[in-house]
Order: structure tokens, then sequence, then C-alpha cells
């Protein structure tokens, strides 16, 4: 009996994934950068996705300078 996983290979090249008649890239460039785009956009999602990149993006939209505000206005109150 034959295995039907005995020709198993890896698709780890171009060159390789270009030869499989099976393989049919399902992004294109255009695709990906769009998708990165609605990703970066959104606060919430690149939060999920990227947190990293989240964090920088809010550091460099000013988001420290936005917390030491309201912390000096809730101090105001605080005594």
């Amino acid at each position: 009996m034959v295995s039907s996983f005995d020709h198993i290979f890896i698709c780890d090249s171009n060159e390789i994934c270009e030869q499989c008649q099976h393989f049919k890239c399902r992004n294109t460039k255009e695709s990906i950068e769009d998708d990165l785009e609605t990703i970066l956009g959104n606060p919430s999602l690149c939060g999920k996705e990227y947190p990293k990149i989240a964090m920088l993006k809010w550091v460099i939209d000013g988001g420290l300078e936005k917390v030491s505000f309201l912390r000096k206005f809730l101090n105001l109150f605080r005594g």
C-alpha cells in the first residue's frame, strides 16, 4: 500500500513553489499592502496583530503626552 504522503516536499523557496503544479499564491503585493494599511489604521486590530508596532505608533502619536496630561489633571483633584 502506497501512502499519499510518500511524495511530500516543503516549498521553502520561490523556485520550488513556482515549479509546483498545485501551488497558487493567494496574495499579491497590493493585497498585502492593503491588509497592512487596514491593520495599522485600526488601533484595535493593530494592537491585536502587532502589539509592539501599536505601542510604538502610540508613543509616536503623542500617547505618552496624553497620559502625562491626564495624570497631572487627576493630581489636581487629589490635592
